[in-house]
């Protein structure tokens, strides 16, 4: 089952929204929002690059240089709505990320631990839609997976009406290949949307088990 609705964003009112969904062993019964009471509360310090987003075109995909040998490039699809450029950055949240108090992303899905976070932070006075698909993500890893056979696109967030950030799965995942893995764009149902909301910082996780 497709999460219903997801809107990429972190502010303390008009937050990141997902539907109930089911993704790889957590299903959530009420909608997922994302309230951060800073604006941009955390900064990644690995790899860093910008998203271009023009109304009515594709942008060109987002390409993270390898960091500590994980790189990723991210496509997103059709701007619906809104122009801007997007700050994206990623870590390995271990100790790279400042202030050091993101949680590690263990067990959003069951058995899956968070491999590379990325950070997206809209700071233009604008929302900036990317219709109702999720981004595709191609990961890198030189020094491989390991054991691990899948990897999937969590979200740090709150579920329903509870005060406390978690991490929780989007429901997108991919199968690893080698020393590559490739997490689908998930089609959002019933008028879901990708959007990040003006000045505001949202963090994911690629979790892999």
């Amino acid at each position: 089952m497709l999460p219903k609705n997801v809107v990429f964003s972190a502010m303390a009112l008009a937050a990141l929204t997902i539907a109930a969904g089911c993704g790889g062993g957590k299903s959530n019964p009420s909608p997922i929002t994302s309230p951060v009471p800073n604006p941009n509360p955390w900064s990644l310090n690995g790899s860093s690059a910008n998203l271009v987003a023009n109304v009515g075109q594709m942008p060109s995909p987002v390409s993270l240089t390898a960091y500590q040998g994980i790189s990723a490039q991210i496509q997103f699809g059709l701007v619906t709505s809104g122009s801007g450029t997007i700050a994206v950055s990623d870590a390995l949240n271990n100790g790279d990320v400042s202030p050091n108090t993101l949680p590690t992303d263990v067990n959003a899905s069951t058995g899956y631990t968070g491999l590379l976070y990325i950070a997206f932070y809209n700071g233009n006075a604008t929302a900036i839609n990317f219709g109702s698909s999720t981004p595709t993500i191609v990961l890198t890893d030189s020094a491989g997976f390991g054991t691990k056979t899948t990897c999937g696109l969590d979200i740090y967030s709150t579920v329903g009406n509870s005060a406390n950030l978690t991490w929780n799965p989007s429901g997108a995942i991919g199968t690893i290949t080698g020393n590559n893995v490739t997490i689908p764009s998930t089609t959002l149902s019933s008028g879901g949307t990708v959007q990040f909301n003006p000045a505001s910082e949202t963090i994911t996780a690629i979790s892999c088990r």
